[in-house]
């Protein structure tokens, strides 16, 4: 897998599961505190995923532009984000929520089984 795509893997999961011990309060992510990155280049796949997962409407947020990154608040997950975080995929034997999923991968420190979980869950997404 892409170097890219495990790094989106683990923003998505991250994100998603903050969001999901939060909600249904707004918070705020701001691209250089959350990757560490002072410059814009760095923070480009932080920035790619706030904006996937807000196209793809998992998440609202307003944005704010500056120097060296973006500036995200009022960050809440939508009902369809909630819902598909709460769901559980028929295949999956010991109908788990993906939310349940996510906070097992984040835990593990696998970027296997974090990209597995990401993926199960865009795919129920689709489907």
């Amino acid at each position: 897998m892409a170097d890219n795509m495990k790094e989106f893997d683990k923003w998505v999961a991250k994100i998603l599961k903050h969001l999901y011990s939060v909600f249904p309060i707004e918070d705020d992510f701001d691209s250089s505190e959350m990757t560490g990155e002072k410059e814009l280049e760095k923070n480009e796949l932080f920035i790619g995923t706030m904006k996937f997962l807000n196209y793809e409407g998992y998440i609202r947020f307003k944005e704010k532009i500056y120097g060296g990154g973006r500036s995200y608040t009022q960050v809440v997950l939508t009902a369809k984000g909630l819902s598909i975080l709460n769901s559980i995929p028929d295949s999956i034997e010991e109908k788990t929520p993906f939310i349940d999923k996510i906070k097992g991968a984040i835990k593990s420190g696998s970027s296997q089984t974090i990209s597995a979980v990401i993926q199960g869950l865009v795919k129920a997404s689709i489907s």
